[in-house]
């Protein structure tokens, strides 16, 4: 049996397909983990996030940022800025099915026995593992509500707020946070609040932003495996892996394999 992580799929449905083939990915051994941001950028979204969201087996799901959005517009909610991707998504004859699954998925997902945990974009660096798993168990129950109650709940975390976490905060203002921190997150500011405009490669940053899996290297026990960095591309540590390979911009879809710690397999995106 397997276990692979897959990066940010972003629309390239027909890479995603060459992938689990050269996997030769077994649906009824092999366990899958998706690093979110499944739509947007690649030219068949649709496809996509209907394959993903109707895997059987052992597949696991965190939602990304574009994925997130989606979610939110479905709602009702941000409805001056759907793109063309969303729109197909929203009109196709599975939409609510879709969308369904998009809103069961949590912002983080563990693997208890090799202390692997998988977030979209990572883990705040300040928090302890039970920290972190308990916004995501917040995040699942608020989800979970009611569509009027979860529409006031996504409306009052689909914001930046200061970027800063406050341990004794409004719950509310803690979830906007998590939220944040788990799909958006790449560097720290010096004071440890969220930065919410670098998309460099770290080499390429202000001395002041710092790379959160770096602090996270220094401070914790457990890894982490991330996607939503492009610039970033595959990059692999004792404590972390980063497998975005830029399949939104024509890099390469990549799967990683979680028990051996290593890429498993890539596919490059055709042209």
């Amino acid at each position: 049996m397997g276990i692979y992580a897959i990066g940010d799929v972003h629309g390239q449905y027909e890479a995603l397909m060459r992938l689990l083939e050269r996997l030769n990915y077994d649906e009824a051994a092999d366990e899958l983990w998706f690093v979110g941001d499944i739509i947007n950028r690649g030219p068949d979204s649709v496809r996509a996030l209907r394959c993903v969201s109707r895997l059987k087996g052992k597949t696991k799901v965190v939602i990304g940022n574009h994925d997130f959005t989606l979610m939110v517009q479905a709602n009702g909610l941000d409805k001056g800025r759907i793109k063309n991707t969303t729109k197909e998504i929203l009109n196709a004859p599975d939409a609510q099915e879709m969308i369904d699954a998009v809103q069961s998925w949590p912002l983080m997902v563990q693997d208890e026995a090799r202390q692997i945990v998988m977030a979209h974009a990572g883990v705040y660096p300040y928090w302890d593992l039970d920290t972190a798993i308990e916004m995501n168990a917040q995040y699942c129950r608020q989800m979970r509500q009611k569509d009027n109650e979860r529409r006031e709940f996504l409306q009052a975390v689909y914001r930046n707020g200061n970027g800063e976490w406050k341990k004794n905060g409004k719950n509310s203002v803690k979830q906007c946070f998590a939220v944040n921190a788990f799909a958006r997150m790449r560097f720290l500011k010096t004071n440890a609040a969220l930065d919410f405009g670098g998309k460099m490669p770290p080499e390429e940053a202000p001395k002041a932003l710092v790379p959160w899996y770096e602090l996270h290297a220094a401070r914790q026990a457990f890894r982490v495996v991330f996607g939503h960095w492009a610039a970033l591309g595959l990059r692999l540590h004792e404590k972390y892996a980063c497998i975005d390979g830029g399949a939104a911009w024509g890099g390469e879809l990549i799967a990683f394999d979680l028990a051996q710690w290593r890429v498993a397999a890539t596919v490059a995106i055709a042209k």
